[in-house]
């Protein structure tokens, strides 16, 4: 996603901005499949329709079957840290580079946020029970979404991210 708007502002590449908007797609569907509208981010997701769906089930024990847009699909769960950052980086340069996807953007970035801030900036298994990654020991992770999260929509998340800055600044973290 970054690339691809990296691509788009510097040349206005018509196949960029598409790639943007695929990718945006990509990572909605991502952020549905799991527990839709939740926010939790899925590691990876296939339409059951799709004739590599049983191959792709065969991969991973974290994979279970939810659905996007009344649709079944198969997902993989046990979602990474790396995940995580390299979304919310794609999202922020997008909404930087690429203007006219910036409400989408916005939305992506406001459902990761509320998922994470909701669940005491934890990610779970799709079974919300078991943690699958936690972002408490990584406050300046946690920083870095909230000023993405400040960037998008400062009147959700401005103050949160400027008392984050402060604890981080004082040698203290609160991720209340």
């Amino acid at each position: 996603l970054a690339a691809e708007a990296y691509r788009y502002d510097a040349t206005g590449d018509p196949r960029a901005l598409l790639g943007v908007e695929r990718a945006l797609r990509g990572f909605d569907i991502l952020l549905s499949v799991a527990q839709p509208g939740s926010g939790l981010l899925s590691r990876a997701a296939i339409p059951l329709s799709s004739p590599h769906s049983l191959r792709f089930s065969q991969t991973s024990s974290h994979y279970f079957v939810g659905s996007y847009n009344g649709q079944a699909w198969g997902a993989m769960g046990n979602i990474s840290r790396d995940q995580y950052v390299g979304m919310m980086l794609g999202l922020g340069q997008t909404y930087l580079r690429v203007p006219s996807v910036r409400t989408t953007v916005k939305g992506l970035v406001n459902r990761t946020l509320e998922y994470l801030t909701q669940n005491a900036w934890c990610a779970y298994q799709p079974n919300g029970v078991d943690i699958s990654v936690s972002f408490l020991e990584e406050p300046a992770m946690v920083l870095a979404f909230l000023e993405i999260g400040a960037m998008v929509d400062n009147g959700r998340w401005g103050a949160l991210h400027l008392q984050h800055g402060a604890f981080q600044h004082q040698g203290t973290v609160s991720l209340i």
